[in-house]
């Protein structure tokens, strides 16, 4: 049985540079069947997701994003308990996988979280929010799992307003 190190995934997350590709090849190297995989397909969803944030009329973005912001019912069944090691693997590899595309935002991040998690049947929910601050209004996006933050930084909420 393999063990869940998300210490170890996290630092590699963090040492593979957008401008290094023989270290990132090397890493990429190192890295288990299991997380290539799931980084090929994180990649593949944020350019999905990247594609839909950017093609999509405002009035379809807006229903996909209403969608995935209702708890949703996963694929395959009600529901599989979460597991902190697929948790964590979908959480790197769509940082992973972000970090090389142009314009991956928030929203992006989360749609492509929300989506790689259903296939998983796991339960996510996405939220967007607003912050009135000095600079006017600002939206962000995140994504959760059993109530906590997932994708989307530390503490959303303290900071924008929940819609819906």
């Amino acid at each position: 049985m393999r063990r869940c190190r998300p210490g170890w995934l996290l630092a590699l997350a963090r040492t593979v540079s957008v401008f290094s590709p023989f270290k990132d090849a090397v890493l990429w190297v190192r890295l288990p069947l299991a997380e290539q995989r799931i980084t090929l397909e994180a990649l593949a969803t944020v350019i999905a997701a990247r594609a839909a944030v950017a093609a999509l009329p405002p009035a379809k973005l807006s229903r996909l994003v209403q969608r995935a912001m209702r708890s949703s019912a996963p694929r395959r069944g009600r529901g599989v308990p979460t597991n902190s090691c697929t948790l964590s693997s979908v959480r790197i590899a769509i940082l992973r996988a972000s970090a090389r595309i142009p314009g991956a935002s928030c929203l992006t991040q989360a749609l492509a979280g929300w989506w790689l998690l259903r296939r998983r049947g796991i339960d996510s929910e996405l939220r967007v929010g607003v912050n009135r601050g000095g600079e006017g209004l600002t939206a962000h996006a995140w994504l959760l799992v059993e109530g906590q933050v997932l994708l989307g930084g530390r503490d959303p909420e303290a900071r924008y307003v929940p819609l819906g």
